[in-house]
């Protein structure tokens, strides 16, 4: 049977692209693999190739695998921001974690972005989220449709060339603009960050400047902004947009926090205690603006707390 790649397929390896198109199984495909049985454009694959768009694979020992339910009890209800042939944006609750493990996958606003591609008769299998957010924060997430552009996305946010700007409740007195850079250790998915290294300066510096001279190739370095904007009526607490250079691990949540202004409703870095105390019903913090110039493209959240 022949199998021609699409724009979703190009970029992957051979292997899984077969395990996904195919019925075979891993024993069985690497078997063919061994005897020369699958060809690619008419000439033998090798099992590590990466596919590009338009290509043909041939064996006469696969076929398609058997047709089933696809996504059975996953909502396809989602908040689309943008959508094109590359990417799909959506604008994500505080009750929906990103990409889950495969025991809670059904609620995750991965299959759920999945789930409303294939209602719409679009490939799927290379969806990939090219950043995340916490369960309980809201706001863009963006969605690469195919592998070569998931590829250039997670480039761009890997080396700090995508502008993120969130919105938040900051519990204190945040009277100026500070920059703030730390090293964030993580410990576990699960487990809380450790800040260390801690410097706070009201002097932002230039960011191309920073990222080539003092954040290079770092693990743990991030660079965090926090602007206050005012203070909420009913609180005294600092209404604030935060941008981040670096995208670490719970970065705004611990960094914030470090610094002497948590968010408002975290839990995690605040204290349960003193959450249930405020009355708060949940972290007050939104993924507001993801903006990246070379694309020439800005996202914007409907969320907002104020």
């Amino acid at each position: 049977m022949d199998f021609l790649v699409s724009n979703s397929g190009a970029g992957q390896k051979i292997v899984k692209y077969l395990l996904k198109n195919s019925d075979g199984t891993k024993v069985f495909l690497f078997k063919l693999f061994r005897k020369g049985l699958i060809t690619v454009n008419g000439l033998k694959a090798d099992q590590a190739q990466a596919l590009r768009e338009g290509d043909v694979i041939a064996s006469p020992q696969l076929t398609r695998p058997a047709p089933r339910r696809k996504f059975p009890g996953v909502s396809r209800k989602i908040s689309v921001v943008f959508e094109n042939e590359n990417l799909i944006v959506v604008d994500k609750d505080n009750a929906t974690v990103v990409h889950a493990g495969e025991s809670d996958y059904r609620g995750s606003l991965l299959e759920m972005v999945k789930a409303y591609l294939h209602g719409k008769n679009e490939p799927y299998d290379a969806v990939v989220p090219v950043h995340r957010i916490d369960r309980n924060t809201k706001g863009v997430v963006i969605f690469a449709k195919n592998s070569a552009f998931g590829k250039k996305l997670h480039a761009l946010f890997k080396y700090g060339l995508v502008d993120k700007t969130y919105q938040a409740l900051l519990i204190g007195a945040l009277e100026k603009t500070l920059f703030i850079e730390a090293d964030v250790i993580v410990a576990g998915e699960s487990r809380p960050v450790t800040v260390k290294n801690l410097k706070c300066s009201e002097t932002v510096p230039d960011k191309k400047a920073w990222l080539e001279n003092t954040y290079r190739n770092s693990t743990t370095l991030s660079a965090t902004i926090l602007k206050p904007l005012g203070r909420d009526d009913a609180t005294s607490h600092t209404l604030a947009d935060i941008t981040i250079w670096t995208g670490r691990h719970h970065q705004i949540r611990a960094v914030a926090a470090a610094a002497g202004f948590p968010v408002a409703g975290d839990k995690k870095y605040l204290g349960r205690k003193h959450v249930a105390a405020s009355g708060m019903a949940g972290q007050e913090l939104i993924c507001k603006r993801i903006a990246i110039e070379e694309l020439g493209l800005t996202f914007e959240s409907k969320y907002s707390l104020f």
